[in-house]
């Protein structure tokens, strides 16, 4: 073989080389998990990417109503995000595909869960501990999300169980609570598109709108009431609550074409991506000594 062609051989031979170990440091494993709560048989997924050895970032990420983890793994991104940005990525199911994200004058979701009083507030705190245990998870850097039902879940857990969730950052639904008070503040990010035809971004009879549960946010965290705006992507806008206790900060961003699927928004705006900017320097208080 002339030199030159042993040398572009040399030289392919070493490409591939770089590509599969490219292509290893990326591997993401996927492991589903079950388990008997009373009655019911609840279940999730874990993804934890090679890239996460140790203290990871935890993210939980909730399907909408009518879905299933395994259909919001494939779509949301985040799975891919998580292995690029080296944190373990949950996908949790909820019970008749529903979560009770709560009711009341701020609006309701979703059927069976709400219905019949589900507590997925105790579940979600259970799949977090399970994780846990069996990952090397830094537990000041646990984080939830999730679209639609799933949204308004995210924001209950903000909410109820800010001893175990960082921060929170979710599209297409509200905090459907009656929550008045925080036992910490907490950051929270929610992302809405102003033509969202399932769950409104304008304020209805009886469902509270996205610039509503912005400012109940901010009040919660005691923020201060007027935002500062940013624009992002061509044509979609961030509204930013600052001044807010403890340094967190409370975020509307408002996709100006999606409808009520923002991970196909015509912005070009990564939501996996935005998700984990948005939650990634929250961290929980260290217990006192």
């Amino acid at each position: 073989m002339p030199d030159g062609s042993r040398r572009i051989g040399r030289a392919a031979a070493a490409l591939w080389l770089v590509f599969a170990a490219l292509a290893a440091r990326a591997a993401t494993t996927d492991t589903p998990y079950e388990f008997d709560e009373g009655q019911d048989s609840r279940s999730y997924l874990v993804s934890r990417p090679d890239t996460c050895r140790q203290d990871c970032p935890l993210v939980l990420d909730l399907h909408g109503h009518g879905g299933s983890a395994e259909m919001h793994l494939r779509h949301s991104g985040l799975r891919a995000n998580a292995e690029r940005n080296g944190y373990v990525a949950v996908f949790a199911q909820g019970l008749h595909s529903s979560w009770n994200g709560g009711k009341g004058p701020y609006g309701a979701c979703c059927s069976f869960a709400m219905d019949q009083g589900v507590d997925d507030v105790a579940f979600l705190r259970h799949v977090v501990e399970r994780v846990a245990r069996d990952f090397p998870i830094d537990r000041t850097r646990v984080y939830v999300t999730g679209w639609s039902n799933g949204c308004a879940m995210a924001q209950r857990l903000a909410a109820e169980a800010s001893d175990v969730f960082a921060a929170a950052a979710c599209t297409g639904h509200y905090l459907l609570t009656r929550q008045d008070r925080l036992a910490r503040p907490v950051s929270v990010t929610e992302i809405h598109a102003i033509d969202d035809p399932v769950v409104k971004y304008r304020e209805q009879d009886r469902a509270t709108g996205a610039r509503e549960n912005a400012a109940r946010w901010a009040a919660l965290d005691r923020c201060s009431t007027t935002p500062t705006h940013a624009r992002l992507g061509t044509a979609s806008d961030v509204a930013t609550f600052d001044g807010c206790a403890g340094g967190v900060r409370v975020r509307l961003v408002s996709l100006a074409h999606s409808g009520h699927d923002a991970y196909a928004n015509d912005d070009g705006v990564d939501i996996a991506q935005l998700v984990w900017d948005s939650v990634r320097e929250a961290r929980l208080p260290l217990p006192a000594p």
